[in-house]
């Protein structure tokens, strides 16, 4: 029987890199027998890290053409590897760049030592072809160096090309507005934005075995505006600009959105008298209501969506962002008010929307977004299980007169899609 082509594309396989393996299996299992890929190597944890743009760089892409990059991984094996390589594809699968790295190995049951144990290898992208969101693809080649031990007496090779998914950020905080005043993206950056690079998951490795193990979330997102055009990679925290919040929700899953709230509006007041800078339920409905398109990171093509489904988590931290309370205050999940914000979002699909009923902004809001996200990421816990325990421990707080300003926390509720009580940051 010929098994059908895989996801319907007509007997061809997704554009991709693809290796295979063959196994030889003689009289005598265990010793005669071979194959084409090592089984005395593997290539164990490994990252790569793309340098995020400077604060006053931010929304541009890097201004040169080199991309500097950093790439971490462990070898496991009882004899040294022979030889390592990192190669670099565009979205196209057109090589960019070859480079050599190092071959520092471990037993395979060995607890790292860092950095001891660590393979850091540094070199700079030069020959940048960038025409997608995500325009890099990372292969870790590994040679093991024990011939003696195969049949052809040829070293073998073992591979990485796992791509793991990082869910895309997006924090827009107005400036000047918080109880603790000053400038209040830069308290962001300072005291939320260091627990936003992963997600600490208990997940099965490539051999089924569980553990706790980290989930990466992207840091910061890709802005891709269309052929001919070159793909920016933006901070993922940024001052409030109605303009550009409309249009980023498109590109993140995480969003955060910190300013003045009144029911249906949400932004800041400009410095000349009587301007506002708001976003309102009527625009993103006007956005957002219909069908839309976007470029998938992932895929690398355009697709069509409808509503705000990607949005993984919304946390609107503003007086009354959804509205008046409806319900028992003691009570975490909650429909917000008819035609707010919160309102607004949950409407158009997405999966969590976290509000506030209170008509007051205070530090205990603060503290809400920075206890969280530090729930949701170093914890290890599920969106809505962050939610509740951070709520939970201000509220007490609060009661014990160790919060200042008023009962705030009472007034932050939630509302979730079923199903959605299971959902993490990242995967």
């Amino acid at each position: 029987m010929v098994p059908p082509p895989p996801n319907g594309f007509n007997g061809f396989a997704e554009a991709g890199l693809y290796v295979f393996d063959v196994e030889a299996i003689g009289i005598a299992p265990g010793y005669d027998e071979d194959g084409i890929r090592s089984k005395m190597l593997r290539i164990g944890e490994h990252e790569v890290i793309l340098p995020l743009p400077a604060v006053e760089q931010q929304p541009l892409f890097f201004p040169s053409i080199a991309l500097p990059v950093r790439v971490l991984y462990v070898l496991r094996g009882a004899y040294p590897a022979l030889k390592v390589r990192i190669d670099v594809y565009n979205t196209d699968f057109n090589i960019l760049e070859s480079i050599n790295g190092t071959t520092i190995t471990i037993p395979e049951d060995d607890t790292i030592d860092i950095p001891k144990d660590i393979n850091d290898v540094r070199f700079t992208l030069r020959r940048l072809e960038i025409n997608s969101p995500y325009p890099f693809i990372f292969v870790l080649w590994a040679w093991d160096g024990v011939p003696q031990f195969y049949k052809n007496h040829t070293v073998k090779t073992t591979f990485a090309n796992r791509r793991q998914y990082a869910p895309p950020q997006g924090h827009f905080v107005a400036g000047g507005m918080s109880g603790l005043g000053g400038n209040m993206r830069k308290w962001f950056i300072n005291n939320v934005l260091p627990f936003l690079h992963w997600v600490k998951r208990f997940l099965p490795d490539q051999f089924g075995r569980w553990g706790w193990r980290r989930a990466p979330i992207s840091f910061g997102y890709w802005v891709w505006d269309g052929p001919g055009t070159q793909a920016r990679l933006m901070h993922p925290v940024q001052e409030w600009n109605r303009d550009i919040i409309l249009k980023r929700i498109a590109c993140v899953e995480i969003l955060t959105l910190i300013a003045h709230g009144n029911y249906d509006r949400m932004g800041r007041t400009l410095p000349l008298k009587g301007a506002f800078d708001l976003i309102t339920s009527a625009d993103i409905l006007k956005r957002y209501s219909g069908s839309w398109t976007r470029w998938n990171p992932i895929t690398g093509r355009k697709e069509t969506l409808q509503g705000l489904h990607h949005l993984r988590v919304v946390l609107l931290m503003g007086c009354k962002t959804g509205g008046s309370s409806t319900g028992d205050e003691e009570e975490m999940e909650a429909m917000p008010a008819p035609g707010s914000l919160a309102d607004t979002f949950y409407r158009l699909c997405a999966r969590i929307v976290i509000y506030s009923t209170i008509a007051g902004w205070g530090p205990t809001l603060e503290e809400f977004v920075k206890q969280f996200y530090k729930y949701a990421t170093v914890e290890g816990m599920t969106i809505v299980e962050a939610a509740r325990r951070a709520r939970e421990e201000l509220i007490r707080k609060e009661a014990r007169g160790l919060a200042r300003k008023y009962q705030t926390a009472v007034a932050i509720h939630l509302i979730k899609k079923k199903g959605a009580e299971n959902l993490y940051l990242a995967p």
